[in-house]
């Protein structure tokens, strides 16, 4: 949570020497991880919701789209094996779902068209994980990391990732479209990080409170 606040302190600071308009957002989000070899699993939905800032320090269209989100990804419907701290079997992972509070920064460049502002962005993105729920097929469910796939140590505390971000905004309201994809694994695992890479496609409306 403390990293998040370092990063609004940091928004906030930059406000000081660029034009910052702040705003809300809301949106939902479709995830998923990596294809394996003998792995099968499916997407999960999310919402997700948080404060947004667009920084510009010029006229000419550039911008920075940032903000702090509440935005959990997963994935479900898997064939695997869930595994208890004394390396019990459970059953099949029927969903697993962690929660990230996520700082995206898009570099972006956009132009008005009449009323209305067309953008697009690419920039990268880190995700502080804030817990987990993992839903055992036709079973119960389990948080804190208590049950994760077979081989897998725990869940990583920090992903980073890239994405890219296509906006039209009118008035105060910013429609929004999104791809991300991990750098890295969602888990620290004994095989290696990246078949556990996540990644996620939403729309988002937001309203910013100054125009």
């Amino acid at each position: 949570m403390k990293n998040i606040f370092v990063a609004l302190f940091l928004i906030s600071t930059v406000s000081a020497t660029a034009q910052v308009r702040w705003g809300s957002v809301v949106g939902v989000q479709s995830s998923g991880i990596n294809s394996m070899d003998l792995v099968t699993s499916g997407r999960q939905t999310n919402l997700f919701s948080g404060i947004m800032a667009d920084i510009k320090f010029s006229t000419s269209g550039f911008h920075i789209l940032t903000g702090a989100l509440y935005a959990p990804m997963g994935y479900s419907k898997s064939n695997l094996d869930g595994v208890d701290k004394q390396g019990n079997t459970i059953g099949k992972i029927d969903k697993h779902r962690i929660s990230y509070l996520q700082v995206p920064v898009y570099f972006s460049y956009g132009g008005e068209v009449k009323t209305t502002v067309f953008s697009g962005g690419i920039g990268p993105y880190v995700a502080f994980e804030a817990g987990d729920r993992l839903r055992i097929k036709g079973g119960d469910s389990f948080g804190n990391g208590t049950v994760l796939p077979g081989n897998v140590k725990s869940i990583q505390s920090v992903i980073g990732g890239m994405g890219i971000n296509f906006t039209v905004e009118r008035s105060s309201l910013l429609l929004a479209l999104h791809y991300q994809k991990s750098f890295s694994g969602i888990y620290e695992s004994q095989f290696p990080d990246n078949n556990w890479q996540v990644n996620n496609f939403g729309l988002s409306l937001g309203y910013f409170f100054s125009k």
